[in-house]
């Protein structure tokens, strides 16, 4: 497993990205490292971050992937 491309410190409210680390899967671009750890941090705050891992995972790596309105239905997951 490569080495983390970022790191989200919840506590601090802070991001740290590795720009040399982002194009290693499973990420694809700097964009979607950074889309990635602000999502754990908005998840966070409203969860008190008692959120599950998986949970924060999940749905990390499908804003991360992103949203295209041409996908067909069903794709975008």
């Amino acid at each position: 497993m490569p080495a983390s491309a970022g790191r989200s410190v919840e506590r601090i409210r802070t991001i740290v990205v590795f720009p040399a680390r982002a194009g290693a899967y499973p990420y694809d671009s700097l964009e979607s490292v950074v889309w990635h750890e602000v999502v754990h941090l908005a998840l966070s705050a409203p969860a008190g971050n008692q959120s599950p891992r998986w949970f924060h995972e999940g749905v990390a790596m499908s804003v991360d992937k992103g949203y295209r309105s041409d996908m067909p239905a069903g794709a975008w997951r």
